[in-house]
Order: C-alpha cells, then sequence, then structure tokens
C-alpha cells in the first residue's frame, strides 16, 4: 500500500478555545498553521476552527470565586466545537486545564493535555528537579504535581520548585498587567529573568514556562537553564495527533519495526478488501495463534458491513479475535448467551510469503458484531503457516501478548460479560476487574487507568473501549535498546515500559520482563 498524498494526510478537525488571552490565542493560531505547513509543505494549514472567549468575563468569575461558571463556560464551548465537525478540541490556556478533566468528560473528541509531552520532554532531558512559572491557580493546582512529578530518570519523584510570596506575585502580575494586556513584552523580559535565576538558585534544572503568554517573551538571551516552552511543545503534540490518523498500514508496520518486532509480508485478502500485517508470538495453546493484526481498508467497496463499521474513526484496537478449535459451536454459544453474531464465514485465500512462494490459509471467522467490546471469533485449519520461526522471533524479545484492558464506567459488568462467554471466574482487584482465558481481559474505570498507567482517558459514549495491551518479554534491555534505536518515544516506570497512544496510533502498549515457562 503506498503512502497517502499529502492532501489526504489530514482527516481531523481541530477546535481551539480561545481569548484567555487573545494575544496568546493568536501565538498558537500562528505556531500550530506554521506545523502544518513543516510537516505537509507550503501552503498547507490545520482544518478547524477557533472559538474565542471574552477573558473578561472568565476574570470576572474567577475573581467572585465562581469557578462553577468558568466551567460551564469552557464545557459549552468545547461542545459546541465538537457539534461544528472538531473531534480534536485545544485548551490553549494553561490554567484553563483546572477543568481538562470536566470537559473530557463532557465530550468524545480528544483534548491533548498542555503537559503531557512536557513531561516526556522531561524525561527525555532527565530532568529531576524543575522549575515551574505560571499563573498561581496552575501553580497551586493538582494537575501539575500529578502530570511533572511522576518520575524521574532514577525512578524518584521529580521535585518540582515553584515561587511562592512576592515572587510569585509578580509573574501573576506579569501576567495580567503586561503580556494579556498587550504591552510590550520588553517589560516583562526583566522579570522573567529573575524568576529563572531564582529557580535555579533552588536547585531547578529546567524550567516549564507552564502560562500560554510566558513564550511571547522569548527567547531569553543568557538564560542559565534550559526553558520549555508548553506552547510549542502542545503544538507539535497536536500536529502529531491530526496527521497520525492516517489510516496508512506502511506508517503502522514502520512504527512497529522500529519497535523491534518482525512482520510478517503483507498479505491482502482480496474477498474483503483489506490488507495486514501479523506481529506472531509463539503459540501459547496448540492450533491457535497469539498475535497483532495490522489491519487497513484496501478497497471499502468490498468491504463487509461489520468490518466498514469498525475500519473507520479513530485508530487503535478495533477488534479483539478470540480464538477457537470450532467456530460454528462458537457462534451457537454467543447466540444463547444473546449476542447478535453472525454465523462464520469460511475464507480459503492465496498468501504470497516470498517471490514464488504461496501459501493458502484456511479459516472460519465470526465476523464483529455489536457488543460491549468488539470481538470476533476465529479457527484456524493450518495455524502452523503463520508459526514460522523467522516471524515469531523478534529484536525486542518479544514472546507472549499477555493481557487486553479496556476503560469502562462499569469494570464488574464489563468483565461479566467476558466472564460468561469464557465460563471463566472474574477477579476482582483493588483498582479492576480481571477474567483470565489465554490471556487476562482487564476492565477498569478512567481514574484506574489514569493511576496505573499514566493515561488520560474517558469512557465513550457506547459504554467501553480498548485502552491497550501489555506484551512479556525476554530482556527489558533488549527491548529498550530496540526502541532507542527506532526513535521511538516511551517512559520507563519501575520494571515497566510504556509505550503511549499518541505514539502507538491510539494503542497503550505496556512491555514486562517475564520468564519464559
Amino acid at each position: 500500500m503506498s503512502m497517502l498524498d499529502p492532501l489526504d494526510q489530514q482527516r481531523r478537525r481541530v477546535g481551539l478555545i480561545g481569548g484567555m488571552s487573545w494575544h496568546s490565542t493568536a501565538l498558537y493560531y500562528e505556531r500550530l498553521n506554521k506545523a502544518m505547513e513543516t510537516a505537509l509543505g507550503a501552503h498547507h494549514s490545520f482544518s478547524g476552527v477557533v472559538w474565542n472567549l471574552n477573558y473578561a468575563e472568565l476574570l470576572s468569575h474567577a475573581s467572585a470565586g465562581d469557578m462553577a461558571a468558568v466551567e460551564r463556560i469552557l464545557v459549552e464551548a468545547a461542545r459546541g466545537l465538537e457539534a461544528s465537525g472538531c473531534d480534536v478540541v485545544v485548551l490553549t490556556a494553561v490554567t484553563a486545564h483546572l477543568w481538562h478533566e470536566a470537559v473530557c468528560n463532557s465530550m468524545s473528541a480528544d483534548i491533548p493535555h498542555v503537559l503531557a509531552g512536557v513531561a516526556q520532554e522531561l524525561d527525555r532531558r532527565a530532568v529531576g528537579n524543575v522549575g515551574v512559572l505560571g499563573t498561581s491557580l496552575t501553580c497551586e493546582s493538582d494537575f501539575l504535581p500529578n502530570r511533572l512529578a511522576r518520575f524521574s530518570s532514577n525512578g524518584a519523584p521529580r521535585r518540582l520548585t515553584l515561587l511562592d510570596g512576592h515572587d510569585q506575585r509578580e509573574i501573576d502580575a506579569l501576567i495580567q498587567d503586561i503580556l494579556t494586556a498587550g504591552r510590550p513584552i520588553a517589560e516583562g523580559r526583566a522579570v522573567l529573568e529573575r524568576a529563572v535565576k531564582k529557580l535555579q538558585a533552588q536547585g531547578a534544572e529546567a524550567i516549564v514556562l507552564a502560562c500560554t503568554e510566558l513564550p511571547l517573551l522569548l527567547p531569553l538571551p543568557g538564560a542559565p537553564i534550559p526553558l520549555l516552552d508548553s506552547v510549542q511543545i502542545h503544538v507539535n503534540a497536536i500536529c502529531k495527533l491530526l496527521l497520525t490518523y492516517v489510516h496508512d498500514l506502511n506508517a503502522a508496520a514502520s512504527l512497529f519495526r522500529r519497535m523491534g518486532f518482525t512482520l510478517s509480508p503483507i498479505s491482502n485478502i482480496e474477498s474483503m478488501g483489506i490488507s495486514n500485517h501479523l506481529v506472531l508470538m509463539p503459540s501459547i495453546k496448540p492450533g491457535f495463534a497469539n498475535y497483532i493484526e495490522l489491519m487497513a481498508a484496501r478497497d471499502r467497496a468490498l468491504l463487509p458491513p461489520p468490518m466498514a463499521d469498525i475500519l473507520t474513526d479513530h485508530e487503535g484496537i478495533k477488534s479483539m479475535v478470540l480464538g477457537g478449535s470450532d467456530a460454528h459451536a462458537a457462534h451457537a454459544a454467543m447466540v444463547a448467551q444473546g449476542f447478535a453474531a453472525p454465523p462464520p464465514v469460511h475464507v480459503k485465500r492465496e498468501w504470497v510469503v516470498a517471490p514464488g512462494q504461496s501459501v493458502f490459509p484456511e479459516f472460519d471467522v465470526i465476523l464483529p458484531f455489536p457488543a460491549p467490546l468488539t470481538f470476533n471469533g476465529c479457527r484456524y485449519f493450518n495455524v502452523d503457516l503463520y508459526l514460522r520461526p523467522d516471524w515469531t522471533e523478534h529484536a525486542n524479545s518479544a514472546w507472549r501478548i499477555s493481557s487486553v484492558f479496556a476503560v469502562t464506567d462499569t469494570p464488574d459488568a464489563l468483565a461479566d460479560t467476558f466472564s460468561r462467554l469464557f465460563e471463566q471466574p472474574k477477579i476482582r482487584e483493588e483498582q479492576s476487574t480481571r477474567v483470565h482465558a489465554g490471556m487476562d481481559l482487564i476492565a477498569l474505570a478512567p481514574a484506574a487507568a489514569k493511576a496505573q498507567y499514566g493515561i488520560e482517558t474517558r469512557t465513550p459514549l457506547d459504554g467501553a473501549a480498548y485502552l491497550g495491551y501489555s506484551i512479556d518479554v525476554d530482556s527489558l534491555d533488549r527491548l529498550k535498546a530496540a526502541l532507542r534505536d527506532g526513535g521511538v518515544e516511551h517512559r520507563v516506570e519501575g520494571e515497566a515500559v510504556f509505550v503511549d497512544p499518541a505514539v502507538a496510533f491510539g494503542n497503550l502498549i505496556v512491555f514486562r520482563q517475564v520468564t519464559r515457562p
């Protein structure tokens, strides 16, 4: 499959919630357009809408302590942008992220957090003590330590260094009286320089400009330590989010190869209009396959309706394939349990695995159907065709997909569905419920996903969604080397390595070192 033309790459519309102040909103608008032009070429820009708020009105509510009114205004703006067709919504003010969770819970659009990319940059730089400059509301917020103080390069919590008293009031005045009022920025550089030096004297190794207005003062010649521009980091993340929406099989295959996986040759299933690569692991049970399937629509006119339904919208996990020894018996069991599963379809096709070499896989497949989580069934008649040693051995030492996890407001109810399906007990844990059936199926609430995996998520309108999966490897050192050599962004927390959804096409991938049985 060829790469898409740049004109086809941007599939998403972005909505900017601005006006806090309009000067910083203009900065966002300019930088995001420049980022898209850099990525796609001359004359390109983002497709979207700017919803400009009245900053004076917001200040009036905040000064009166009516934070609920501020929240209502932000939620109304976000819903308005979503209604206008925006599927990515951006809070352009850092302080507005006090209401990030409330806005996320009110809609289904992606709302990238301004500090997510900043945290990754701090990790990359191995910063153990970070200074933060922002409004008093930002610096006193919970989201600041939750985002930036999670861990440092040595695994210890990162220290946050903040101004207090007169120094913080001086920054507040700088933001309100100079930057948001449009006064000459030269007046503010001296204030910023003093603040930087004070934070450095307190041990800060780098400083985050955690206010949308503060980057207006850049560059700051002679800054003694790095200054991280939260606006530019946020814009870069937004740009990546817009461009990785492309349903491009080559791009996905490239990422998995850079992560150290071996991929099967591309396979075109002509009768169903799809193309795929497989990331195959050794079989965990005779007659069964253990794999990740990278799939894209090759010819939408040929897609069976259930496949057309899932190969649209956002990228990420679309379905879980459940293996079985008898697809017809499995179908009968699903129907008996109330699932509207279509009858199995028998498929036999040619698969060119090398020049002049073809194999003929044959299988019964139960196509995806409506369920709390989309899944389908498959019975392989010649699974040995997939289990070639040159396909199941990986440079990153991966050997097993050990769990799949999903987010829902009702983890116990979701787990109950699979408990009945597999006739396996539910195992209730502190923050999740799991069912073991060859691998663990783990259901957890959004708060638990954030606590366990550091991922901001929300329950979709249909009640549940796949979040990601975990892969067991022989050696974390080999995995880290593969990710480093491949230039793949990742984070290390304790005994696990994470590749976040923004990198892995909507999937959270968790790697752990586990000894093979």
